[in-house]
């Protein structure tokens, strides 16, 4: 897996995600949203990750319920189809905003 970040605007971060998403990694990508509190919107591009299991999955949650916190939101970039299956079979779809472009993420950002 391979991690890399961007920061978006002072409180918007990027997280691209390449490859499995499992316990190997989640350390790496909490580590994210929780040295900054100053971050509202983490954005998750999932579009090269092939493969999330149950503790990305809660990894995701977790930054979720910190961006919540905190008057933000984390936000579903471009999600693999397998990923999309796992989210749809875990009802997380309807729990996450997804976007299929940066301008959805930019408009999702200013919505909140």
């Amino acid at each position: 897996m391979e991690l890399q970040t961007k920061q978006l605007n002072p409180q918007a971060v990027l997280i691209h995600i390449n490859g499995r998403f499992d316990a190997a990694v989640v350390e790496q990508v909490k580590r994210v949203w929780i040295e900054d509190e100053t971050i509202q919107f983490v954005v998750a591009d999932l579009s090269e990750t092939t493969f999330i299991d149950s503790i990305g999955l809660a990894t995701l949650v977790s930054g979720l319920k910190s961006t919540r916190q905190r008057g933000g939101e984390l936000i579903l970039l471009k999600p693999t189809e397998p990923v999309k299956v796992i989210l749809e079979l875990t009802r997380m779809n309807m729990v996450f905003k997804m976007a299929a472009t940066l301008d959805e993420v930019e408009a999702l950002t200013k919505a909140s």
